[in-house]
């Protein structure tokens, strides 16, 4: 650092006049160069290790006409003809501004000199003077260079400020305009050294682009690789990627420009240092000019702006080098750059395929084959590939090209393509197709925009003509919107129910399962919202058609229970059966595969929360299913998976039917779950709490017709257990004293009295039934809300009748005490079971 010193005057660096001033009415040619107007300035002169004041006065940078010899000058403040300094600007004099308002250099003759200006603008118009001086070549081996105190982290850099010097302006040296392998070594140091200023890089960078330089590296290259000379071979891939590390725009835009420069740059980088016994095949992979073959059809295919290649052109490459290349060797600076340059071409790609008029109508055409079954194996897989590929793409877009592409993806068929995607024999190509269907099925924009055909959107921007074609062969659309087309496909949820059960694979199995689960949902949302619109208000409005919504519901139910049902529960079914054999295979299967199992009971929740008593409840019982559950219990099998078989259960009970109680209780299933339950109920553990948590259902829906029926049964038959083996909760007690309260209530009405039954409310006025009537203080959470589907709220009637539910229990229990039924008020009161309170000491059992 520089610093102001007083002391005695020192004599002139320059005495005499200016006599090389221009005279009076001449015109000087270098007027441009000069700096604008006299800046004052101090003048210092390092002797030893001090900074002598050499006087204050004004500085100009100037050129002597004469001689055309740049130069600074510097007139005393007090007097303009004593000069103080006056400088030449020659040889390889270094300049460096420091600290925004000195500039610090030594002479030709070796002498230290620095200039302390006044204000800021003083030192960077002379900087500018400088600048120009070096550019214009009257001094071409002058350079300025620009010292920035960087202070270093705390608890990294302990060694106080450090110094970063940045070239402003000075002599580059340039690779030979003819590059040879002898070379190779030095123009590497070449460009690693114009890499360390942004001056230094643009000039470089401008010498390449002007010279076609890639092109000379090239053909230097294919001679080195047909005398193998590796050394050279490695010197060029360092070369390349050393020009890659600046990671300017325009440099790849000159990179990525044609199809030769992109297999030079390709070729160059096949052979690495790192891997001196390996060549990559980059120039093979990059002959096709597309990524999947299927898109050689497309017609009109548009350029990326400023280039030669088309936008899918440009995509496959620009994708490729990301990955393959700059994820190995680069920073994030230049994948940051490339991933900008992908996400411009891939948006002019997205917006390109959804104008079937512009393309040929490509994917109506594309679709179309899948029906007439006129493709082989391997060209439908690489049109499910590329579909992927362009799903995915979309996918991450933003909101006004997404819905669009997924609406045009439906209305050209897209369904078509979805059996031999998820009925291919290659587990890659299933993953894929089940991927699509859920990414596809996840965009609720996509199924709010896309309409039947008399229902679209037109653009007022865009043309008419254009948009009224845009489906011309998306073929018979059928009676409803094409999102419904999609969702109620049968054989879409048939392929996606035979891949849950066929695969092996497990990220596969969770996909398709996923999946089923996504149709079913919006299934189970259209259904509930087709004869409901939702005003600007909040308000329902019914629509004028409400038989549609019935018609829709009805073949979707009988489609499922009829075709996709007894496929995905068969081994269910198959623990009843009288042959050995088939029940043998379906016992191994449920042990074998309890992920899978555990998947199907979740859909057998699904089913009892949003398909209704009418259809589910019958195939329960028509099925055998529900037996099926009951006996999977016994099986040594997975803890996990019966887990979920208690919670399938339980959904089952929520449904609260009548013919489901007592189908339950006339085979005696609850013994299974009984069997179960003791050999856990001593048990700190996730199955011994599922199965208090089922109890507990059963007793606060014992005033239902349906919970009755359990409940009697239960209590006559275990009434044991529930007394003796649950002791250290209550629920023992209460299940018991609530029946009973039930059944007095019960025989009370038959006396005459009056009497408000509880199964008046039915589970039909319910959106959900696994959201019915809770009592207050009920320990269980209602169940999720998946996939953006929400049950619609109660009636208020319901709510209201809730509340007299829970009213008569609490007289009846108090009417209990009153009466010496129960030896403590306090334990009375407790409706609800806790679970653990009265047992802190047991073993802990992991639900693993």
């Amino acid at each position: 650092m520089i610093q102001e010193q007083t002391g005695d005057a020192q004599p002139s660096l320059s005495s005499g006049a200016d006599s090389t001033d221009t005279p009076s009415g001449d015109v000087d040619e270098r007027m441009h160069i000069q700096s604008k107007s006299p800046r004052r300035v101090k003048v210092y002169l390092l002797q030893g290790d001090d900074w002598l004041d050499n006087g204050t006065g004004y500085c100009m940078g100037k050129v002597d006409v004469k001689t055309q010899k740049p130069y600074f000058i510097v007139r005393n403040e007090l007097d303009s003809e004593d000069i103080i300094l006056r400088s030449y600007l020659e040889g390889s004099i270094q300049y460096q501004r420091q600290q925004e308002t000195l500039i610090v250099w030594s002479d030709s003759s070796g002498k230290d000199l620095a200039l302390s200006f006044q204000e800021n603008e003083g030192c960077a118009d002379l900087c500018d003077f400088i600048v120009k001086v070096q550019q214009e070549n009257l001094s071409p081996m002058i350079s300025l260079y620009y010292v920035i105190t960087s202070l270093g982290q705390e608890g990294i850099n302990n060694d106080g400020p450090r110094e970063i010097t940045e070239l402003i302006a000075g002599p580059i040296t340039y690779p030979p305009t003819s590059p040879v392998s002898e070379g190779l070594a030095e123009m590497l140091e070449i460009f690693a050294q114009g890499s360390n200023s942004l001056y230094s890089r643009f000039k470089i960078l401008s010498f390449v682009i002007e010279h076609n330089y890639l092109a000379r590296l090239y053909a230097l290259f294919l001679t080195c690789e047909k005398k193998h000379d590796l050394k050279s071979l490695h010197l060029l891939n360092d070369i390349m990627k050393t020009l890659l590390i600046y990671n300017e725009t325009l440099l790849l835009n000159e990179f990525f420009a044609r199809d030769e420069s992109i297999i030079a740059l390709a070729a160059m980088l096949e052979y690495d240092r790192e891997y001196p016994n390996h060549k990559a095949g980059h120039r093979d992979a990059l002959a096709k000019e597309f990524k999947f073959e299927c898109l050689k059809q497309l017609k009109n295919i548009p350029t990326f702006p400023d280039t030669k290649l088309s936008i899918l052109r440009m995509e496959h490459v620009l994708v490729y080098f990301r990955s393959v290349f700059v994820s190995l060797f680069f920073d994030d600076h230049v994948i940051g750059t490339l991933s900008s340059m992908i996400y411009k071409c891939q948006l002019e790609l997205l917006n390109y395929l959804r104008r079937s008029l512009a393309n040929g109508n490509f994917l109506e055409l594309l679709f179309l084959l899948y029906a007439s079954n006129n493709l082989n194996s391997e060209q439908k897989r690489d049109g499910i590939r590329m579909i992927h590929n362009f799903a995915m793409v979309a996918k991450c877009h933003v909101a006004a090209v997404k819905p669009e592409f997924f609406g045009t993806l439906i209305k050209s068929g897209f369904s078509k393509m979805i059996p031999c995607a998820l009925n291919d024999e290659d587990p890659a190509i299933r993953s894929l197709g089940t991927e699509l269907v859920v990414t596809v099925l996840d965009q609720d924009v996509t199924f709010s925009n896309s309409v039947s055909n008399e229902e679209q959107h037109v653009d007022e921007m865009e043309d008419l003509e254009e948009h009224a074609s845009n489906s011309a062969l998306s073929g018979e659309q059928g009676p409803h919107p094409l999102r419904l087309n999609l969702i109620f496909d049968v054989n879409l949820i048939v392929s996606l129910s035979r891949v849950l059960l066929e695969s092996r694979i497990p990220g596969l199995q969770m996909q398709a399962f996923e999946a089923l689960k996504s149709v079913l949902y919006a299934a189970s949302a259209e259904i509930s919202a087709v004869n409901e619109d939702q005003t600007s208000e909040g308000e329902c409005i019914k629509k004028a058609d409400p038989k549609k919504s019935a018609e829709i519901a009805e073949k979707h139910y009988h489609q499922f229970y009829t075709s996709v049902a007894p496929i995905l529960f068969e081994d269910f079914f198959n623990l009843l059966s009288d042959d050995p054999i088939i029940k043998d295979k379906a016992q191994e299967n449920l042990k074998g595969q309890p992920g899978l199992y555990q998947h199907l009971c979740d859909i057998i929740s699904f089913c009892c929360r949003e398909h209704g008593q009418d259809n589910c409840c019958s195939f329960l019982l028509e099925t055998g299913l529900l037996k099926g559950l009951f006996v999977s219990l016994s099986l040594r099998s997975s803890a996990l998976l019966k887990l979920a078989v208690i919670r399938a259960l339980k959904s089952i009970v929520l449904v609260k039917n009548t013919r489901v109680s007592q189908f339950i209780v006339d085979h005696d299933l609850m013994r299974h779950f009984f069997s179960y339950f003791e050999k856990v109920s001593m048990h700190n553990s996730c199955a011994n709490s599922l199965c208090l948590d089922l109890l507990s259902v059963i007793e606060k829906r014992a005033f239902s017709d349906a919970g009755f029926i359990l409940a009697a049964d239960i209590s006559k038959k275990y009434r044991d257990f529930l007394e003796t083996k649950l002791e250290y909760v209550s629920i023992g007690r209460t299940f018991l004293k609530t029946y009973e309260a039930a059944e007095n209530e019960r025989a009370s009405s038959f006396n005459g009295k009056k009497y408000t039954r509880r199964s008046q409310v039915s589970s039909d006025q319910l959106s959900s039934p696994i959201l019915d009537e809770r009592l207050e203080g009920d320990e269980e959470p209602s169940e999720p809300v998946e996939n953006g589907v929400q049950s619609r709220d109660l009636f208020q009637g319901v709510k209201v009748q809730n509340g007299a539910h829970k009213r008569q229990r609490d007289d009846v229990t108090e009417g209990s005490l009153r009466n010496g039924d129960c030896s403590s008020a306090s334990e009375a009161k407790r409706k609800a079971p806790v679970l653990w309170a009265d047992k802190p000491n047991l073993e802990e059992e992991t639900c693993s």
